[in-house]
């Protein structure tokens, strides 16, 4: 119990740099039933169709991605190793692709399928919007990461910032912010 506490403790004292490196804004997006629904509606590429009702009652992690973002595939490692230490019925992680037209440009597509292909089966990957980045805030680089408790509440955000010497949350930091079962 104490170690989990002090992993926490040292989770959210590293947090917060990053939280305020990515340019927070003062108001932290909330999972609301509307973003819950905007996602929902998203063209699922990889992984089964989500209802905005699976995005309540549980810890939801959302990462937006672009298959030519070195560190989203990093980010990818990460999450797999999350969603086994928490266990896939407990969470519900969904990686939107960030506005990447790899429809009209084949090596895009191809790097993108490959990519995906990776993907753990427990993560959901949808096709994004110009909308959705906005109800986020209004995603400007990747990888970009927002943990959200049972509720909805934002736990975290972290929005990778040019030059930032951390390109994402490792699986440990990220099962720090959850809340505990």
């Amino acid at each position: 119990m104490a170690c989990r506490w002090r992993t926490r403790l040292a989770a959210t004292l590293l947090a917060l740099p990053l939280f305020l490196a990515a340019g927070a804004k003062a108001e932290p997006v909330v999972l609301t039933p509307e973003i819950a629904g905007m996602l929902a509606a998203l063209e699922v590429m990889r992984g089964g169709d989500i209802a905005a009702a699976e995005l309540q009652g549980k810890p939801v992690v959302v990462a937006f991605f672009a298959s030519w973002c070195v560190p989203c595939r990093a980010e990818f490692t990460e999450l797999r190793k999350l969603i086994k230490t928490v266990g896939a019925d407990k969470l519900e992680v969904v990686a939107v692709n960030w506005l990447e037209d790899a429809g009209h440009y084949p090596a895009e597509s191809t790097r993108l399928m490959r990519m995906l292909d990776r993907v753990d089966p427990h993560i959901t990957a949808v096709e994004g919007t110009r909308a959705v980045s906005e109800a986020f805030g209004g995603i400007g680089s990747l990888p970009a990461l927002f943990v959200f408790d049972r509720d909805g509440r934002a736990l975290h955000s972290f929005v990778y910032e040019e030059g930032s010497s951390i390109t994402h949350l490792t699986a440990e930091e990220l099962f720090a912010l959850l809340p505990s079962p």
